[in-house]
């Protein structure tokens, strides 16, 4: 295993004890845009009683866990179907990133769970992706990708746009080298 393949296993397991009093037993939870699958193979080992699924345009998956591929634009899947929704590290890669939202919540019955990063204010942006991309390459994922680079407070914003009521927020440790900021969200409708 690569450094930064260990680096990014350890912070799955360093954020997932501050969102995992969020997941319920027998909770049904959506992974969009689950890429390698290694968050929701971790959520799965420590909560053996949920079902979790992956959603994405593409199946990046290094691991086994049940994927379902999309167009991008409209879930597969009927209204309120899964009590949890993750979108770790998700938005900034999509384009229509309100549409995003909105599927995502119209999917999800309880919590929608976000992990966002942001570039602090001395970063150098070019700088900052190709960081991102070392680390993506290093864990077999694509480096060729749409990248937004939201503020907070932008991001803050859109979730208050969609009336989503913030349950925690809270600043992560980060592992990286990169000049960011992590923050995990947890809202509701």
């Amino acid at each position: 295993m690569n450094s930064i393949l260990a680096r990014v296993l350890n912070e799955i397991a360093l954020h997932y004890s501050f969102y995992s009093d969020f997941l319920k037993k027998k909770d049904k939870i959506l992974d969009i845009g689950t890429g390698s699958g290694y968050t929701a193979q971790y959520i799965k080992s420590q909560k053996k009683d949920i079902e979790i699924h992956g959603l994405d345009i593409f199946n990046l998956l290094k691991v086994d866990i049940p994927i379902f591929i999309y167009d991008g634009k409209k879930f597969p899947f009927s209204d309120i179907l899964y009590d949890d929704s993750l979108l770790f590290y998700v938005i900034h890669h999509v384009r229509d990133y309100k549409k995003l939202l909105e599927e995502t919540i119209r999917v999800t019955k309880r919590n929608i769970i976000v992990i966002e990063e942001f570039n602090m204010p001395e970063a150098e942006y070019k700088i900052e992706l190709e960081k991102e991309k070392r680390t993506l390459k290093a864990i077999g994922l694509p480096t060729s990708f749409y990248q937004h680079n939201f503020k907070k407070e932008e991001l803050e914003d859109l979730f208050l746009s969609f009336s989503l009521k913030l349950r925690l927020i809270q600043k992560l440790d980060s592992q990286t080298d990169k000049k960011i900021e992590k923050y995990l969200y947890v809202l509701t409708k």
